[in-house]
This record gives C-alpha cells, sequence and structure tokens, in this order.
C-alpha cells in the first residue's frame, strides 16, 4: 500500500514538474493547466498526508519530491518568485544560454 502511494507521489512529481517547465517557457499555458494544476495539488496533499500516516519513515524519502511538487504547482497556477530548485535550474540555465546568444 504505502509503495502505491509513492509511485502515484513520484507520477504527479514528473508531471508538475514537465507543467512548469512547460508554463515557464509558454506562460499563456498557466490558464489551459490552472484546474489540473489545482486537482493535482489537492491529490499530492492528499497522498502526501495518507504516507506520513501509515509510513512516516517512506514519507521521508519522498519529502523532498513532494515540496518541488508544490512549488512547481503553484508556479503553474501563478506567477511567483517562490519556485522549485529544480526550476530555478531550468531557468539559470536559460538565462546563460540567452547571453551566449
Amino acid at each position: 500500500m504505502p509503495e502505491k502511494l509513492v509511485q502515484e507521489i513520484l507520477s504527479i512529481d514528473k508531471k508538475a514538474e514537465e507543467m512548469a517547465e512547460s508554463v515557464l517557457r509558454d506562460p499563456p499555458l498557466r490558464k489551459q493547466f490552472g484546474s489540473e494544476s489545482e486537482t493535482m495539488e489537492d491529490r499530492l496533499m492528499y497522498l502526501a498526508d495518507e504516507l506520513e500516516k501509515i509510513d512516516p519513515v517512506l514519507y521521508k524519502t519522498v519529502a523532498d519530491q513532494v515540496s518541488e511538487s508544490l512549488l512547481d504547482l503553484m508556479f503553474v497556477q501563478m506567477e511567483t518568485d517562490m519556485i522549485s530548485l529544480r526550476l530555478g535550474q531550468v531557468m539559470e540555465q536559460q538565462r546563460l544560454k540567452a547571453l551566449e546568444d
């Protein structure tokens, strides 16, 4: 049972990262992804809470992904300065690439 929760958390994590990167490249997508990202956020919170109750040790192994996912989903929903570390890295890569061009 806890493994299924982890699996779904990691699936949401991957999708949240992809959505955030898409919105970074094309901000008008924010409107298109809005309700889906809110649903994903609710589901992620539920899964994380359940996993923490059932297996706190296992929860600690995915806590960073949960945090990153929540930041990515928040970025998808609205423009914010609070971004995930991974999205920050993508932004930095874009900035450096722009300086090279």
